[in-house]
Formats: C-alpha cells, structure tokens, sequence
C-alpha cells in the first residue's frame, strides 16, 4: 500500500510540475524573455497544446509521460533561459 500510495504521489507530483512549467514559461514568454527570443508564436502554441492535453486526455496519465512532457517543454526553452541567464550576467562582468 505504502509503494502504491508513493507512485500515486510522485505521479501527481510531475503532472504539477508540468502545470507549473506551463504557466510559468508562458508568464515569462510574455514579460521578461519577450527581448531573448523571435519565435514566440511556436513556444506559446507548444505550451496551449501541453495545458489542453494535460486537462483533456493527460488527466490521468503515467508519471512517465508527464516527465517525457515536461522534458520536451524545458528543452525547447533552453536557448532562451540559456540568453536570458548570459545577459542578466553580463553586467556583474564588466
């Protein structure tokens, strides 16, 4: 029961931090990153087609898949947070 109880935990914990990522890649696409990026039009249909899935047919999904999602959402907004990470830096630099 203990082992059960467990996978349930870690399985709604990734499926909210796949929510979270969502909602905190898009504020960000919209304020801070808007500068660091010109195909923002993809990444925010990348994110609307993850939140629908997760809400519609990701409701009850493996803990894998919601992983396997959550990669490929922050591998395609590494280039960004990698810019974004270098240019907040570059002042203390100087």
């Amino acid at each position: 029961m203990l082992n059960e109880d467990r996978f349930i935990f870690e399985t709604y914990h990734w499926k909210n931090e796949l929510e979270a990522r969502i909602y905190d890649y898009r504020e960000k696409l919209s304020t801070i990153w808007t500068i660091y990026t010109t195909k923002s039009e993809p990444l925010n249909t990348l994110l609307d087609t993850k939140e629908n899935w997760l809400y519609d047919k990701g409701r009850n999904s493996k803990k894998s898949t919601y992983q396997s999602y959550l990669k490929e959402v922050e591998d395609s907004f590494k280039d960004i947070i990698e810019r974004y990470r270098v240019y907040q830096t570059i002042p203390m630099r100087l």
